[in-house]
């Protein structure tokens, strides 16, 4: 993938490939599986030749009419047609070299380097582990890859958290504190990451949205649809990085300014629940006194 495409997938949560990719990725690759992102010496800034992201898919795969990604809408043209809506696992730099002896062993790459070597151009790492996928292994590269990218990024990255990991720590937290917990809350055709509730069957009291490379602005008007139609007055959003947090804190002020959302990271949320999960029992009891009969 090239740099610039993946600048605009982190920050849209959008995959996409080309029709002839798509005869096989598009039967291959379901919801759930996760895709490990290679960025190619071509066209490249700060990220070439390195793996720079692993997303996961959570939608089917839909086909695209207009152009979408930066490279498209300069030629304005469709170069990818099929595309999918992804979260980001992990994203960073885990440049080729620091990896190629470990993958060496997790990768027969010696069968495509014999099927490439007929050719006289020189054969970048990029173009063996691509045909590998596609051409040569009829199927996807091996998990092993996938951990071993994914703790490289992370070991790299000021922020080493899942986005399913930060929602437990909320309901968790949620749950100690004695409020009903509830993730992948639905209303009015949005769905939120997790909501804290006085009584079960009610109307949410805070609305939590964790938005890891995501869109920052569709988790922002989220929370509009809670505050506005469910009255919610707890309204927070968890965001991985201060680009992300200065992006929620434009859109806040520019267009809803009314709106009094609080931003925290991942370390904070992580750290208010070991804090209260070492005296758990007792802010149970505490906090369940009001309800005794």
């Amino acid at each position: 993938m090239n740099e610039e495409n993946l600048r605009y997938t982190i920050e849209h949560g959008i995959y996409g490939i080309t029709s002839k990719r798509a005869e096989k990725l598009v039967q291959q690759v379901r919801v759930g599986d996760r895709i490990v992102v290679y960025v190619m010496k071509k066209g490249c800034g700060e990220l070439c030749e390195s793996f720079a992201a692993v997303l996961e898919v959570v939608s089917d795969w839909r086909r695209s009419s207009r152009p979408t990604w930066p490279d498209e809408v300069r030629g304005n043209e469709v170069k990818y047609p099929w595309v999918v809506d992804v979260r980001i696992l992990a994203s960073g730099k885990v440049p080729i070299d620091e990896v190629y002896s470990e993958l060496s062993k997790i990768l027969p790459l010696e069968e495509s380097q014999s099927k490439l070597s007929k050719s006289k151009r020189v054969i970048r790492f990029g173009t063996k582990l691509r045909r590998f996928g596609m051409n040569f292994s009829k199927k996807p590269v091996p998990n092993e890859l996938c951990e071993l990218i994914m703790r490289r990024l992370r070991a790299g990255s000021k922020v080493a958290f899942e986005h399913e990991t930060v929602k437990d720590w909320l309901r968790e937290i949620g749950e100690v504190l004695g409020y009903y917990v509830k993730t992948e809350f639905e209303s009015g055709g949005y769905r939120f990451d997790v909501v804290w509730l006085l009584w079960d069957n009610e109307p949410p009291i805070a609305v939590f949205e964790v938005v890891f490379g995501g869109d920052v602005d569709k988790a922002i008007q989220r929370l509009v649809y809670a505050r506005r139609k469910l009255r919610v007055r707890g309204l927070f959003l968890v965001v991985a990085n201060r680009d992300e947090e200065e992006r929620a804190g434009k859109v806040l002020k520019e267009t809803y300014p009314e709106l009094k959302v609080e931003i925290w990271y991942p370390d904070k949320v992580k750290e208010l629940r070991d804090t209260l999960s070492k005296y758990e029992d007792e802010i149970r009891k505490l906090t369940t006194l009001g309800r005794q009969v």
